[in-house]
């Protein structure tokens, strides 16, 4: 069962599993008490949405890699150059609107009660999605997971115990930001699972963007 991608739908996720925040200057309330995820309806800077939905499939980049947050701009466009994406302006926007929330979610760290030195690195991982990868509702083995599907379907999600599907499920409009608890979240995580939307046999890719904090990020 898929949720309508609207913010109605959105709104009747239960308050004390989600909270629905206006940008990155509110990514500490994932520490909010009874709070398992954060969502931002993020809007893309102006033309790079057009831009990304344009490219063929073969040019989105792929890469996973650890380093500072302010590093992430150049990274991201050292992968475009791989995946033989073309510079311009609107490239560069994303690439350096995405350092910017990365930079965001590294300083929530010391917020939400995670050791300050522990977001000094960032896993990060860009990557088109062509399948149903991650189908399963799931909590993350890691403090806390930042999603964004930057083209594409947005992760589904719903509070629920682990191992079990949502009573009800939503998902995140395209190039919303959601912020998640994971297991090795210092208090322990709330029951909120997620997961990928279904996408196989649609023809469509998505391009999925994910920050971790390292497993080891606790005091």
């Amino acid at each position: 069962m898929s949720a309508p991608m609207h913010r109605a739908a959105i709104a009747k996720t239960p308050a004390a599993a989600l909270a629905e925040i206006g940008g990155t200057e509110a990514f500490g309330r994932i520490a909010d008490p009874g709070v398992g995820a954060v969502l931002w309806c993020r809007k893309a800077p102006t033309g790079t949405q057009d831009w990304l939905d344009a490219l063929p499939p073969a040019q989105l980049p792929q890469a996973r890699m650890l380093l500072p947050p302010k590093a992430i701009a150049t990274a991201l466009s050292y992968a475009f150059d791989i995946a033989g994406a073309s510079a311009c302006a609107s490239r560069a926007a994303l690439c350096a609107e995405l350092q910017r929330i990365a930079c965001a979610f590294a300083a929530a760290a010391p917020v939400a009660g995670i050791a300050r030195g522990a977001a000094t690195m960032l896993s990060m991982r860009i990557e088109p999605v062509r399948d149903d990868a991650c189908r399963h509702f799931h909590i993350d083995a890691v403090p806390l997971r930042l999603v964004c599907a930057l083209r594409g379907r947005g992760a589904q999600y719903g509070a629920g115990a682990p191992g079990a599907v949502p009573d009800r499920i939503d998902e995140a409009p395209p190039g919303a930001v959601l912020l998640l608890r994971g297991k090795g979240w210092p208090t322990g995580a709330p029951d909120f699972l997620h997961r990928s939307p279904p996408i196989k046999g649609s023809g469509e890719t998505r391009l999925l963007f994910v920050l971790d904090l390292p497993s080891g990020a606790r005091r």
